[in-house]
């Protein structure tokens, strides 16, 4: 790379080196055994790309833990991983591992390689309530750094990390732009969840290669509705979820605009296949990376004809080493075929007339929301544990990108909301916890006698026992400023004859792009911004507790 831009301050390469190699000389005391890992847990700061620079360099894997997962998740994930030795800029403790200080200067400084086979390791959801482990080596890595550049051609000076360092698209706005010498924007923490600093940062930076997922774009293009950030960007590579036809029409609109497409699994390295949609009316996936072989079978591992779909199963020196410490699920994902090894996706898929892998559906019930992956029987998993809960079944809204949770209860007046969310707080991290919860007496059924998932999600809103969404009763006196957000709120909302202050805003239709929209609106007429932490839709939960928010700003900035 040549240089870091973080808050404002331009870190050049020489200053980046001198803190890479005091890190490389004080991992290189470390006592590790072969492929041993060392786990990260770090806020946002150049400190925290530094340190998985010189993890890489000297050889050692690294396995990153999210800092606001539950702690019990985390320290699951060490004890699967192996790891002794943990990193972290913030003061926390781990239990039976050790906090290695990097703030701390050696006058010696030789640097050790440790030619480990493993790059890193990056925890995903897993079925049975704990989550997997995926292994990727550094042959696999390298081979996909020369793959993806040979894809994109083009070199670019400047991008933008937005990602969390927990999902693997970060290594394309890191590992890959490192690789490629381009300049590096990194959002801290605050910015990520502010579509206008977002959109300010890309701008001022004059970035000129964007990585994001669709929902981060659309997330942005909520407070810049015509995506003016994108003017001076050459490149943007889309990947996590399906583009969909509104973003993909904005961003079409952008005529010197490369759109890049990308798939693939964590356990393909990063991705597997890609596709070039500028010059395209319609969104596929594309085509396999040099060092990715694809295959559609049918459930009886036959390829499939011309035309018809079948699952992505995915060959070559791209995949992964497996998972760490899990050999049920590597059985499950992983086989032997045609004397290779495949990784089965369950991502269905056929090829078009051109000849390019176009998405179709899964087989089962891991779902992308907002590029994380997720396997929805781990939500469920957890929620059968709470007390009076027999049945539970996760899917996403129709048309939204919120989960939502119905359950069957042996008690219907035992059963609180507010506790099944404490209680999944303490086992996931918050972007696998529903903010809707329906009480069902019984789940429809599919003709093979299953719980009826893709029933349950075009039910939407309405719920069948009579509760919560549908009428609110008589609307109640309100002064001026809640009659403007409750009016502002029934334009986005789905569904809905009354609101009252009470109402919850997963409750009436509301989901975090159209709340993003509520609050450009209430920005423009009261001259004020949100702060930061109340820009998460999970943050503010009723509409009084909104319009409360908006008196209090405008007071404030009355100087009432």
């Amino acid at each position: 790379m040549s240089c870091i831009i973080f808050k404002g301050i331009r870190y050049e390469k020489d200053e980046i080196e001198r803190q890479k190699n005091e890190i490389k000389g004080i991992l290189s005391g470390l006592p590790l055994a072969q492929d041993e890992p060392v786990a990260l847990f770090m806020e946002r700061n150049v400190k925290m790309l530094v340190t998985i620079y010189a993890l890489y360099e000297v050889g050692i894997p690294f396995i990153p833990l999210d800092i606001h997962a539950p702690r019990e998740r985390n320290q699951n994930i060490l004890s699967l991983s192996g790891a002794k030795y943990y990193i972290t800029n913030i003061s926390y403790e781990f239990e039976n591992v050790v906090n290695l200080d990097i703030n701390c200067t050696y006058e010696s400084l030789e640097i050790k390689d440790f030619n480990n086979h493993m790059a890193y390791i990056i925890p995903t959801s897993g079925t049975t309530g704990e989550p997997k482990l995926v292994q990727i080596g550094r042959n696999a890595l390298e081979k996909w750094l020369q793959d993806f550049s040979e894809m994109l051609k083009t070199k670019y000076r400047c991008t933008i990390c937005m990602s969390d360092y927990t999902f693997d698209m970060f290594m394309i706005e890191v590992l890959y732009s490192a690789y490629m010498g381009m300049d590096i924007v990194l959002a801290g923490e605050d910015e990520q969840k502010n579509p206008m600093r977002l959109s300010r940062l890309i701008k001022e930076n004059s970035v000129d290669f964007i990585q994001a997922t669709p929902s981060r774009m659309r997330l942005i293009g909520t407070m810049d509705r015509s995506l003016k950030c994108l003017d001076g960007v050459s490149c943007i590579s889309l990947g996590g979820e399906r583009i969909g036809k509104e973003l993909f029409a904005r961003l079409k609109e952008k005529n010197l605009l490369r759109i890049i497409n990308i798939y693939g699994p964590t356990e393909t390295t990063v991705c597997c296949i890609c596709g070039d949609l500028t010059n395209s009316d319609e969104e596929y996936l594309g085509s396999p990376l040099k060092h990715s072989r694809i295959y559609l079978l049918d459930d009886n591992m036959n390829q499939v004809h011309m035309g018809q779909a079948g699952e992505i199963c995915v060959a070559g020196e791209c995949i992964c080493d497996g998972y760490k410490n899990n050999t049920e699920a590597q059985k499950r994902q992983f086989t032997e075929w045609n004397n290779m090894r495949l990784y089965k996706t369950g991502d269905l898929a056929y090829k078009n007339d051109r000849g390019m892998y176009v998405y179709a559906g899964r087989k089962d019930n891991q779902i992308k929301l907002r590029g994380y992956r997720i396997e929805l029987e781990e939500i469920e998993h957890y929620i059968m544990e709470i007390e009076n809960i027999r049945e539970a079944v996760i899917c996403v809204w129709e048309g939204k990108e919120e989960l939502a949770a119905y359950y069957i209860s042996d008690d219907k007046c035992n059963v609180d909301e507010r506790g099944i969310i404490a209680y999944l707080k303490q086992k996931l991290p918050e972007y696998m916890i529903p903010y809707r919860y329906i009480r069902m007496e019984e789940f429809p059924i599919t003709l093979g006698g299953k719980a009826d998932r893709k029933g349950l999600c075009m039910q939407g809103y309405n719920k069948t026992d009579g509760e919560g969404t549908g009428c609110y009763g008589n609307s109640i006196s309100v002064n001026d400023i809640n009659k403007i957000i409750i009016s502002l709120i029934k334009q986005k909302a789905d569904r809905v004859e009354e609101i009252t202050k009470d109402s919850k805003l997963t409750d009436i239709g509301m989901d975090s792009i159209s709340y993003m929209e509520v609050i450009v609106e209430i920005e423009e007429k009261y001259g004020f911004k949100f702060e930061d932490d109340k820009l998460s839709f999970k943050e503010i939960t009723t509409v009084g507790e909104l319009a409360e928010y908006v008196e209090s700003m405008i007071g404030k900035k009355d100087g009432v």
